[in-house]
C-alpha cells in the first residue's frame, strides 16, 4: 500500500512539475505572436572570475576546462541569456521566454521537435579552483568535466546532471526528475535530493570513510557494492553523504 501511494504521489509530482516547466516557459497559452527561430552563437571572455551564478529557464549547460574562462552559448536568440560580471562574480540569467503556444515545438520548417536548442558551455582555466557555482534551471541537462569548485549547488527541475572527473568541498543537487551521476569524483561532503530518477556516485575517496544519511522510499539502495537499509546511517566520520530519494535507485560505490 505504501509503494502504491509514493508511486501515485511521485506520478502527481512529475505531472506538477511538467505542468509547472510548461507554463512558466511559455509551453502552454498563446499570449503573443512567435518570434523568428533566428541562430546565434556568441561567446565571451573574462578575467578575474571566482564565483558563477546562473538562473535560467531552458539551457544544456556544459562546464569543461580550458586555457581561459569563457562563456560560450548558442542556440535561438529569443534564449540568450544576459551574462554580466560584477566583480569577482559572473551572473548569467535568461528570462522568461516567449509565449508562444503549442508551436513552441515546431521547428521553422514545421517539423516536430522536444524543444528549442539552448546550449551553454563555460570554460574555467584548468587547474584552477573556483569558489562556488548556483545553477538553477528550469529544464535542461547538466554535463560538469575536469574543474574544481570549493562549493556547488545545482538545482535541476527537468533533466539529468552529470559530473565527470570533478574535485569539489561541498556539493548540494536537487533534481525533480533526472537521474544524477558522479563519476570519479572527488568531494568531502555531498547532499543530493532526487524526487524522480537514480543517484549513482563513483568516487575517489573511500566510501567507507563517510559518514551516511540516506532515505529511499522507493527502490533499491547500495554502498560499497552491497546493498544495505534503505534507511541507511552511520556516524563518526568526518566526510558526509546525505541522499534523499523519493522514488529511484541510490548506488554509491569507490570508481
Amino acid at each position: 500500500m505504501k509503494k502504491t501511494y509514493l508511486r501515485i504521489l511521485s506520478i502527481v509530482t512529475f505531472l506538477a512539475i511538467v505542468i509547472g516547466c510548461a507554463y512558466n516557459l511559455g509551453l502552454i497559452g498563446n499570449k503573443g505572436k512567435a518570434e523568428s527561430y533566428e541562430e546565434v552563437d556568441v561567446d565571451y571572455d573574462y578575467d578575474g572570475v571566482e564565483e558563477i551564478s546562473i538562473d535560467v529557464g531552458l539551457v544544456d549547460m556544459h562546464i569543461v576546462s580550458g586555457d581561459r574562462f569563457n562563456v560560450h552559448y548558442k542556440g535561438q536568440k529569443r534564449l540568450l541569456p544576459n551574462i554580466t560580471q560584477d566583480g569577482n562574480a559572473i551572473k548569467i540569467a535568461q528570462g522568461k521566454t516567449v509565449e508562444v503556444g503549442f508551436n513552441f515545438f515546431k521547428s521553422p520548417k514545421g517539423k516536430m521537435s522536444v524543444r528549442p536548442s539552448s546550449d551553454l558551455t563555460i570554460t574555467v582555466p584548468e587547474g584552477v579552483t573556483l569558489k562556488n557555482i548556483e545553477f538553477d534551471c528550469g529544464l535542461g541537462g547538466t554535463d560538469i568535466s575536469n574543474v574544481s569548485f570549493e562549493e556547488m549547488n545545482i538545482d535541476c527541475a527537468l533533466g539529468d546532471i552529470q559530473l565527470n572527473d570533478v574535485k569539489v568541498g561541498t556539493l548540494k543537487v536537487v533534481a525533480d526528475l533526472g537521474d544524477v551521476e558522479l563519476k570519479n569524483v572527488e568531494a568531502e561532503d555531498i547532499d543530493a535530493e532526487l524526487s524522480l530518477g537514480d543517484f549513482k556516485a563513483e568516487l575517489i575517496k573511500n566510501v567507507n570513510e563517510y559518514n551516511y544519511d540516506i532515505e529511499v522510499a522507493l527502490g533499491e539502495c547500495k554502498v560499497d557494492k552491497k546493498s544495505v537499509s534503505n534507511t541507511y546511517k552511520t556516524g563518526g566520520q568526518n566526510m558526509s553523504i546525505k541522499v534523499d530519494c523519493s522514488m529511484g535507485n541510490v548506488d554509491i560505490a569507490n570508481g
